[in-house]
């Protein structure tokens, strides 16, 4: 598998710098690219390996606690079962990825399987916390993928 030269929909990336704890040390995530748009945005959601009551069955769940799709551990590249968080997250800004790839603050570890890929984009899609504009992106991008 390629590693890419940007962002790229269905990679999943290490943002090292990605936020800061409570004792205000700078803490990584893991985040999946949903969809870039021609408006140099980046829709995607982070990952979790904290279960906090989302379950595994069905993958794709959007109710209480939390919305979630399982993607387990990808035959070991993770090095826990995880899930992608369909929690709200805000558009991200697509230059300042590249630049964080460039600096290698931000580097791409896998990609998803084509088909748990559109599983995932069909269900963040549905997602209450998912606004109209990233769903259009979503579901633009599926169709294009699915008829590739």
């Amino acid at each position: 598998m390629a590693v890419p030269r940007d962002i790229e929909p269905g990679w999943i990336y290490h943002h090292s710098q990605f936020y800061r704890d409570q004792s205000r040390k700078i803490k990584g995530k893991f985040f999946v690219v949903l969809a870039t748009s021609t408006s140099d945005e980046v829709v995607a959601r982070v990952l979790t390996s904290r279960s906090n009551g989302r379950i595994k069955d069905p993958p794709c769940f959007h109710g209480v606690p939390y919305p979630a799709y399982y993607i387990g551990d990808l035959d070991g590249v993770l090095k826990r079962e995880t899930w992608v968080d369909l929690r709200a997250m805000d558009d991200l800004d697509a230059s300042t990825l590249s630049a964080l790839l460039a600096d290698g603050i931000v580097e791409p570890l896998t990609n998803l399987p084509e088909e748990e890929f559109l599983n995932v984009l069909d269900c963040t899609a549905s997602a209450e916390d998912t606004t109209r504009y990233q769903e259009t992106l979503i579901r633009d991008l599926r169709a294009e993928t699915a008829s590739a």
